[in-house]
């Protein structure tokens, strides 16, 4: 694989590192990537951006706590994955052109369908985009079905604290579907 080829050239804790990352976390950065690209092509590839991010910054990684850094890269590989959507816009392919591409190979009741579907998911990733991270990352991590507890110890809050923010974040999406 294309990342591991490049730690040849570290020392032996940061090739370390990079190896525990790989071997520990690849298939969650997979899925996070997959769950906002939908498409697996594309997912490895925003994969793999993510692993050149982290291998540049790998001198400010901590591996010592697996939780942290679990919640480090869930939030890496999304923001990348973000990046990834909006350098597709900028390039001029359409969001139709990027859903054709990730349909291609699978049964679709119809174009519209798609549209429809894509349109309400690139706003909702928006309005997230720009959501103010101690609303995002609550609701981001009980999307991705952590519990309130866990979500709690993670970002150390109280679960109240963790409940009140997931509701002001979902108010947040209200809002903003309401004025489209």
């Amino acid at each position: 694989m294309l990342t591991l080829n490049l730690v040849a050239d570290c020392d032996n804790e940061r090739e370390n590192k990079i190896h525990y990352i790989y071997n520990r976390f690849s298939g969650l950065m997979y899925h996070v990537a997959f769950e906002v690209i939908q498409n697996k092509d594309l997912a490895e590839d925003v994969v793999q951006d993510t692993y050149m991010r982290i291998i540049k910054d790998i001198d400010k990684i901590r591996t010592d706590n697996e939780a942290e850094l679990s919640q480090f890269i869930r939030l890496i590989t999304y923001s990348q994955a973000v990046d990834f959507l909006r350098k597709w816009d900028r390039q001029g392919f359409s969001q139709v052109e990027l859903m054709e591409e990730q349909c291609s190979d699978t049964d679709v009741k119809s174009l519209e369908e798609i549209i429809i579907t894509h349109e309400t998911v690139d706003k909702v990733v928006s309005a997230l985009t720009n959501m103010h991270a101690m609303y995002r990352v609550p609701l981001t991590l009980q999307y991705k079905g952590y519990s309130m507890n866990e979500i709690a110890k993670a970002l150390g809050l109280s679960v109240a604290a963790v409940k009140t923010r997931i509701h002001r974040a979902r108010q947040i999406l209200l809002t903003i579907a309401k004025e489209e």
